[in-house]
C-alpha cells in the first residue's frame, strides 16, 4: 500500500512538472537553462500581418488573429503599418508617422481636392496669377498668364500686352512734340494704343492717385526732363523700367510716401537728379545702374545711407539737411566730382566715402554741427574753384586735406569757432593757389 501511494505521488509530480514546462509566460523561477523573456503576441484585427502594439497578450506559441509584429499604429486599417512608405490621399497614415501628410502635400492649407497642383505651395485657388511664369497660380484657366490684353499675341510678339490696339513697335510709337502734364488726373490712359512713347519737351507729373507708375510702362525717352511733384500715394518708381534715355534730368519732390527709387533700370546716366522732401527715403536703393549723376539730396529726413550709388563713376554731390546721415559711404569710386556741398547735416559726423576723390570743382563743407574733421579727403589733390568750409562749430582739424596740392579759387574758412587763422594759414601755405586768394574769418 505504502508503495502504491509514493508512485502516485511521483505521477503526479510529473504531470505538474510538465504542465509548467507547458505553461505560457515566464519560465519558473530557478529552472535551469530557462529564458526569462515574455513570449508576447500582438492583436492583426485587420490581418495586414503587422500587430497592435497596445493589445498584446503572453504566448509563445501563434494564435490565431495574433502576430509577433508590433508596428501597426491603426489595426483597423490593412493599409496602415509596417514600414510602408506614405501614400498620398488614400486617407491612411500609411507610414505610421503624422508628420507625413496624405493630403495637402506642399502644406499651402489647401486640400488636393481644392488645389490644382499639390505640389507646389504657390500654386491654389488662393494665389494670384503671376503673369507670364507659365503657371495656373490661381487654378484657374479663365485668367491670362500670357496675352493679357486678349489680342491673340503673346508677350513675346506684343509690345504692349496690356492693350490690344497695340503690338508692333514700328507702327505702334507716339511721340510728343510739346510738354506732356498729368496734374491730378490718372495716367491709365498714358499708353492708349502706344509700344512706346518718347517726350521731347518734359513730362510733369503731380499730383498723382497712382502708388507706382505702372501705367507709363510705355515710356522709353524724356528730353526736357521728369518731374513728379506733390505725389503722396506715390510709393516707388516701378513702371519707368523701359525708360533708356532721360535728358535734362530726374526731379522728385515732396512725394512724401516714396520709400523706393526702384524701376530705373534701362538708365545709365541721370543728369541733375533732384531729391526734395521725400521723407520716407531711407537710402538710394534702385540706382545701382547709374554710371553718372548730378545729385542733390534736400530735406531728406529719413535718409540714413548713400546705398544705391555704388556703381557711381561720374559724379556732383549735393547734401543738404539730411539731419540723420551720419557718413557719406556708399558712393562708389569716382576719382572726380562736378561739385561736392555738403551743408546742414546735424549728425554727419565725417566725410568718410569720398576717399575716392582725387579732384573736384566747386568743395563747400558748411553748418554740419557734429562734423569734427574732414575724414574721407585724405586724397583729395586739386579743387579747380572755390573751397568753402565755414559754420561747422565743433571742426577743429584740417589734417585730412594734407593731399591737396593746387586750387584754381579762393580758399576760405570761416566762422568755425574751434579752427584758428593757424590752422587756415598752415592749410593755405601747403597748397598751390594759381587764381585766387586764401582768407579767414573766425
Amino acid at each position: 500500500m505504502m508503495w502504491i501511494l509514493l508512485l502516485a505521488c511521483a505521477s503526479k509530480t510529473t504531470l505538474d512538472s510538465a504542465d509548467a514546462d507547458n505553461t505560457v509566460g515566464v519560465d519558473p523561477a530557478g529552472s535551469d537553462g530557462g529564458s526569462d523573456e515574455e513570449c508576447l503576441q500582438y492583436a492583426d484585427e485587420d490581418g495586414d500581418g503587422f500587430g497592435d502594439p497596445d493589445r498584446p497578450v503572453p504566448a509563445c506559441e501563434e494564435l490565431e488573429g495574433f502576430v509577433e509584429d508590433d508596428s501597426d499604429c491603426d489595426d483597423t486599417d490593412p493599409l496602415a503599418g509596417g514600414g510602408r512608405a506614405e501614400v498620398p490621399y488614400d486617407g491612411s497614415d500609411n507610414d505610421c508617422a503624422p508628420s507625413t501628410p496624405d493630403d495637402d502635400i506642399d502644406g499651402d492649407g489647401l486640400l488636393y481636392a481644392d488645389d490644382c497642383d499639390d505640389s507646389d505651395p504657390l500654386i491654389g485657388a488662393r494665389e494670384r496669377e503671376v503673369p507670364y511664369d507659365g503657371v495656373d497660380n490661381d487654378c484657374d484657366p479663365v485668367t491670362r498668364d500670357d496675352d493679357l490684353d486678349g489680342d491673340g499675341r503673346v508677350l513675346a510678339d506684343d509690345c504692349n500686352d496690356a492693350d490690344p490696339e497695340a503690338w508692333d513697335p514700328d507702327l505702334h510709337t507716339i511721340i510728343y512734340t510739346e510738354p506732356v502734364l498729368y496734374d491730378g488726373r490718372s495716367t491709365t490712359d498714358f499708353c492708349a494704343g502706344a509700344c512706346a512713347v518718347e517726350v521731347e519737351r518734359g513730362l510733369h507729373l503731380e499730383f498723382l492717385p497712382n502708388e507706382d507708375l505702372s501705367d507709363l510702362h510705355c515710356l522709353t525717352s524724356v528730353s526736357g526732363g521728369l518731374e513728379i511733384y506733390n505725389s503722396n500715394n506715390l510709393e516707388s518708381l516701378r513702371g519707368l523700367e523701359r525708360l533708356a534715355y532721360l535728358h535734362d534730368g530726374l526731379r522728385l519732390k515732396y512725394n512724401y510716401n516714396l520709400a523706393s527709387l526702384r524701376g530705373l533700370d534701362s538708365l545709365d546716366a541721370l543728369g541733375n537728379f533732384t531729391i526734395v522732401r521725400n521723407t520716407q527715403l531711407v537710402d538710394l536703393s534702385g540706382l545701382e545702374h547709374i554710371h553718372s549723376a548730378d545729385i542733390i539730396l534736400q530735406d531728406l529726413t529719413g535718409l540714413v545711407s548713400l546705398s544705391g550709388i555704388g556703381n557711381l563713376t561720374r559724379f556732383g554731390l549735393t547734401i543738404a539737411d539730411c539731419p540723420q546721415l551720419t557718413d557719406l559711404t556708399g558712393i562708389g569710386f569716382p576719382d572726380y566730382a562736378s561739385i561736392i556741398y555738403i551743408t546742414g547735416n546735424d549728425e554727419l559726423l565725417s566725410l568718410e566715402g569720398l576717399e575716392p576723390v582725387q579732384g573736384v570743382g566747386q568743395l563747400t563743407i558748411d553748418r554740419n554741427d557734429r562734423l569734427v574733421d574732414l575724414r574721407g579727403l585724405e586724397n583729395l589733390e586739386t579743387v579747380n574753384g572755390l573751397l568753402t568750409i565755414a559754420y561747422n562749430d565743433v571742426l577743429d582739424d584740417l589734417s585730412h586735406l594734407h593731399g591737396l596740392e593746387a586750387a584754381r579759387s579762393d580758399i576760405r574758412v570761416i566762422h568755425n569757432l574751434l579752427l584758428t587763422e593757424e590752422d587756415a594759414y598752415a592749410l593755405c601755405d601747403s597748397v598751390e593757389l594759381f587764381l585766387g586768394h586764401c582768407s579767414y574769418e573766425r
